[in-house]
């Protein structure tokens, strides 16, 4: 039999409703604990210290980068001292090695 366009079919069933999401867990409950002054003191210190760590790594990389350096100047070789007597009298108790040449080194040690 011909189909009349006039003639109506049957709907396609509707679509099923999705099902509701699970609600989302519970966020963990926050346990209070107690605040201890001597953690806080020492978290800062650590926080501090890292800190100026870092600030001085940086100063220090900045100042090389922008910084020019001038040449180390040459140092004067220093005039040996001459022996004073206290001096001379060790070397002559290290020489001899006897009570009477070391007598004033004996109430120092």
């Amino acid at each position: 039999m011909p189909r009349n366009k006039t003639q109506k079919t049957d709907p396609a069933p509707a679509p099923t409703p999705p099902k509701p999401a699970a609600p989302p867990p519970a966020p963990p409950k926050h346990i209070p604990t107690k605040s201890n002054i001597a953690n806080d003191i020492a978290s800062n210190v650590v926080s501090g210290f890292a800190f100026g760590a870092g600030s001085s790594i940086a100063r220090n990389v900045i100042d090389n980068m922008f910084q020019q350096k001038p040449e180390p100047k040459q140092k004067p070789e220093p005039e040996p001292k001459k022996d004073s007597a206290l001096h001379t009298e060790y070397l002559e108790c290290l020489k001899h090695n006897n009570e009477d040449t070391c007598k004033t080194f004996f109430p120092q040690m």
